[in-house]
């Protein structure tokens, strides 16, 4: 699953789950179980598409939008729901709990993007995850009751600024494109013509890399979204350190109840024992 908000209700000593959304349907869906046809059973509406999450009024919820992944929210249509639609889907379900809820989202192609050092990618669902973050403080307003954070596991990649001789990072080049590598490569694999590229990317790329990308069309779709990868990086001056993940602090951000709690140097595993606190 891409994307999954869900509740976490203590009944009993039971975990309660009302709502769940992102990708996934081949993992629900599959030979030997159909989980669907069981949250269904059970009474939960079930969605497929943006339309019928904002149309749907079940309280409980599940929500599936791509057999496996979700497109990255610069390759979405209109169809599939953001990470903010579904998380306002969500918190307008949860809020109607009176013994209040925990509500987890995860932007988790954030991490993906930075596997592949793919900066196009890390930037949309870094702004996925920020209307995101929005939509929850937004609830989180006026209210004393409810604590939003936001903080990450790890980092991926070591993005940096390239060393080029002025260290000048160029997001312009980010934002004229208009797709992911991958999505480019795609297209590019189905057209066989590099003009294809000014669908997606509006500055202009040199005459020998329109070539070295021209000779992977006779190769994978990977191999010519790597070159993609590393033009698109060369072109905004973006660096990288790795392909796995990195070993700096990550933030952590707090807003409303006892958000004094998390500042400073803090071990992640006492991130949930001070949750446990407050919600005890």
């Amino acid at each position: 699953m891409i994307k999954l908000p869900m509740t976490d209700e203590r009944i009993e000593g039971k975990q309660k789950i009302d709502v769940m959304l992102g990708g996934g349907t081949s993992y629900f869906n599959r030979k030997d179980r159909n989980l669907i046809e069981e949250f269904v059973r059970n009474g939960f509406g079930y969605v497929t598409t943006l339309q019928d999450l904002v149309m749907n009024k079940n309280e409980q919820l599940l929500g599936l939008f791509a057999p496996i992944e979700l497109p990255k929210q610069i390759d979405r249509g209109l169809t599939v729901p953001s990470l903010a639609q579904m998380t306002k889907a969500a918190l307008e379900r949860l809020k109607q709990n009176p013994n209040g809820f925990f509500l987890l989202v995860e932007g988790s192609q954030i991490d993906w993007a930075g596997h592949d050092n793919d900066i196009v990618g890390a930037m949309s669902e870094v702004k996925d995850f920020e209307a995101a973050f929005k939509e929850a403080v937004k609830f989180a307003l006026n209210r004393d009751d409810t604590i939003v954070i936001a903080t990450a596991d790890h980092s991926t990649g070591g993005m940096s600024i390239d060393g080029n001789e002025n260290y000048k990072w160029n997001p312009s080049v980010i934002k004229s494109i208009t797709s992911t590598p991958f999505v480019i490569a795609a297209r590019l694999h189905e057209t066989k013509d590099v003009e294809t590229l000014k669908h997606h990317m509006h500055f202009t790329i040199h005459e020998e890399d329109l070539k070295t990308i021209q000779t992977t069309l006779e190769l994978e779709v990977e191999d010519t979204k790597q070159v993609l990868i590393d033009i698109i990086n060369n072109y905004s001056s973006t660096g990288w350190t790795s392909k796995g993940h990195t070993g700096e602090d990550v933030p952590i951000y707090a807003y409303g109840l006892n958000r004094h709690l998390f500042s400073g140097r803090m071990e992640n595993s006492d991130i949930a024992k001070i949750l446990f606190q407050i919600i005890d």
